[in-house]
């Protein structure tokens, strides 16, 4: 069950959290239904993955920036790949989705994502 309560937001809230909400609103149910037969311990994993992920490069949701890809430097060093904004994005999406499995289901931005047991 998807519900979808609005917050009141003032006029700049609403100007960068419309267009995330109404993205994850379409991104979410599709990585439920990807991650629907998983078991728990799966999910439970890759939802910290994501955490992660997120933790390190969430502004790049609000900030639009591509991804930077690894490279090896002059003194032969290796230099890992940078999320850009749809990874990060994509891992904020998936990681509700997981989420939504959990007993109660997940609260985020407003919006709730539920899967029944």
């Amino acid at each position: 069950m998807l519900t979808f309560p609005q917050f009141p937001f003032t006029a700049n809230e609403a100007r960068i959290h419309d267009p995330l909400v109404i993205s994850l609103q379409v991104a979410v149910p599709l990585w439920i239904e990807r991650w629907r037969n998983a078991s728990p311990q799966r999910r439970c994993d890759r939802a910290v993955a994501c955490a992660d992920v997120v933790a390190a490069h969430g502004d790049k949701i609000l900030y639009r920036t591509k991804p930077h890809p690894a490279r090896r430097l002059h003194d032969g060093t290796h230099v890992e790949a940078e999320a850009g904004t749809a990874e990060a994005f994509n891992h904020l999406a998936e990681g509700i989705a997981l989420g939504a499995f959990q007993p109660g289901g997940i609260t985020v931005f407003g919006h709730h994502w539920e899967v029944p047991a």
